[in-house]
């Protein structure tokens, strides 16, 4: 399927984007079928990358937004999630990304290379995403 190249077809989508942002938590979207939860999710997912090239072209490089979206802090989640030969649900929550279920401990540098050397990762070889930087071998 393919998506129009124009900001003007992503009314609805900047619309409720929006609204996700001042949303104190988020938005849930209750949709009347999976196939139209799902085609909505597909039109913001594009609609941000177009944004984000938008504003490659309109910031510099050393501005904040250069390459990227405002709306890049949501999460678009379809509920239950698609599953391999399973449509999703046509619920679709956006909201902030947040960190969740995890410990957060500072290291000290002997720690850190203790756990380099244990692990057997170094910086040429570590990421902090894992996709644009995949480990080298």
């Amino acid at each position: 399927m393919t998506f129009s190249h124009s900001r003007l077809a992503y009314a609805d989508i900047i619309e409720i984007l929006d609204r996700a942002l001042e949303a104190e938590a988020g938005l849930r979207l209750d949709f009347e079928d999976e196939r139209r939860a799902s085609h909505f999710i597909s039109r913001a997912v594009y609609f941000r990358g177009l944004d984000r090239r938008d504003n490659a072209k309109l910031h510099s490089a050393d501005h904040e937004l250069h390459g990227r979206s405002v709306y890049d802090k949501l999460q678009l989640s379809q509920i239950p999630p698609r599953q391999r030969g399973k449509p999703g649900g046509k619920l679709v929550v956006i909201a902030f990304h947040r960190l969740s279920a995890v410990t957060i401990t500072e290291l000290t540098e002997a720690e850190l290379v203790e756990l380099s050397l244990q692990y057997g990762q170094t910086a040429e070889n570590s990421s902090t995403d894992g996709i644009d930087n995949p480990p080298k071998t």
